[in-house]
């Protein structure tokens, strides 16, 4: 699932020690699980039952559900209580409220508890220090894809943009520039951090999402530029900033 549907994630697992891996494609599994039942259910209720079926799962309860659901079991695996996916969980919630963000830092919180936070479940999995580091790479990593996204976003209803979609394409290119400047900002802050080196299958995607700023400013921050919507995994970038121990 992590390969077919979140493959800049998957790209960076194959950087993690083998016997991480399989943790670290747990969590991400079960957070494409969750980001995808906005578009899933008709009704805000119906998608309030689910995630609340899986924060029941995540703290130990409906065993007799959870054992035959490959990504439910998975995740009641991993070495997390039920309170480190709250953040995540409650992101999720929000994910069905048609009020749009209020202004940029709401888009910014948004990010930190979703890309955040698996971020700093991801270093946990590790075994490793650097989780402030890995939580800014995250939101960054997250504001990215959100501007990446839009016009997937923009078919579905919901929209990023702090006051939602706006009527015309230079008014939402307009507002997403502050949104792609705040990741790079994010992203020369954790550059600054200290962090280990076990950490960069967390932080790498710090080098995708470095590249997709780059990618968008050239489609002159063109959301629907089919450019910056497509997958880039990278491989060998990941592998010389690997080598060289930096994002």
């Amino acid at each position: 699932m992590v390969q077919k549907l979140d493959r800049d994630r998957f790209a960076t697992v194959l950087f993690a020690p083998e016997s991480a891996r399989e943790k670290l494609f747990a969590l991400y599994a079960l957070n494409v699980e969750l980001a995808n039942i906005r578009t899933q259910v008709r009704e805000p209720q119906a998608g309030l039952i689910r995630l609340q079926w899986w924060r029941e799962v995540l703290d130990g309860g409906r065993d007799p559900e959870a054992r035959p659901h490959p990504i439910a079991w998975a995740a009641r695996q991993l070495p997390l209580v039920g309170a480190d996916f709250e953040p995540l969980l409650t992101a999720r919630e929000n994910d069905l409220e048609p009020a749009p963000f209020a202004d940029l830092a709401a888009v910014e919180d948004y990010a930190r508890a979703t890309a955040g936070c698996l971020a700093r479940l991801a270093c946990t999995l590790l075994g490793t220090d650097g989780h402030r580091a890995a939580e800014t790479v995250g939101t960054a990593f997250a504001l990215v894809g959100l501007a990446r996204a839009m016009a997937f976003h923009h078919g579905t209803g919901w929209s990023a943009l702090p006051g939602g979609a706006k009527a015309d394409q230079a008014a939402n290119r307009a507002a997403l520039a502050p949104i792609t400047a705040r990741a790079a900002q994010l992203l020369d802050e954790a550059q600054a951090m200290a962090y280990p080196r076990a950490a960069l299958p967390v932080l790498l995607a710090g080098t995708l999402a470095r590249r997709y700023v780059q990618v968008l400013a050239a489609a002159g921050g063109d959301p629907f530029d089919s450019a910056v919507s497509r997958p880039r995994p990278m491989p060998l970038r990941l592998l010389w900033h690997s080598w060289r121990g930096r994002f």
